[in-house]
């Protein structure tokens, strides 16, 4: 008997409980939004634990996906247009003698696939914040 008790101990010891699926994906999504202003580093680096999340429940995995969708858009977006600036930047220091001006369509790219993600992320925006939306909610109840 009380072999079986101190088993029973060890097994329930071993289960401890874990943070339900909607709340980590709320919380990796929080971490990401406050982030947005942040290093690229940091801000793919928390893209990737909100990725990285086993799921079980496929109502709370589809809200994960929507919003790995639009923060991946959103820092692609951002990664471009700062590579778009720089080229600006580089572009405008030079004398106008010296432009190349095949540089003024690489920028043009550049924004126009900036513009493109922005688009996308537009897509899926409403999916992820409604799903954080409903999460949050059902982890009220």
């Amino acid at each position: 008997m009380r072999r079986a008790l101190v088993l029973g101990l060890l097994l329930v010891g071993c289960d401890a409980p874990k943070p339900p699926e909607a709340r980590l994906v709320v919380e990796a999504h929080e971490a990401l939004w406050e982030a947005r202003r942040g290093s690229f580093e940091a801000r793919a680096d928390r893209l990737e634990a909100l990725r990285a999340l086993a799921l079980r429940d496929p109502d709370v995995a589809s809200v994960r996906d929507a919003c790995v969708s639009l923060h991946a858009t959103m820092l692609e977006a951002d990664r471009l247009t700062q590579e778009a600036r720089a080229r600006v930047d580089a572009f405008e220091a030079t004398l106008p003698a010296e432009r190349d001006r095949e540089e003024t369509a690489r920028i043009a790219e550049l924004l126009g696939r900036s513009h493109g993600a922005l688009r996308r992320s537009e897509e899926v925006r409403s999916d992820c914040l409604r799903g954080i939306q409903r999460l949050e909610e059902k982890e009220r109840r």
